[in-house]
């Protein structure tokens, strides 16, 4: 695995040459973060009523 620093660095250089594209890529993995914690809010309430 990258370090983190890397990982940046590297993003960085290729948003340069990329542009929309990678633009798309980092909005597609915030939705499907966003998505993620949400799903997981909605499983735990489920869970506090059921109890």
């Amino acid at each position: 695995m990258k370090n983190w620093r890397v990982k940046q660095r590297e993003s960085r250089f290729n948003r340069g040459r990329l542009g929309k594209r990678w633009l798309y890529s980092v909005l597609i993995t915030d939705i499907i973060i966003l998505l993620g914690l949400i799903l997981l809010l909605i499983q735990k309430m489920c869970d506090y009523n059921v109890q």
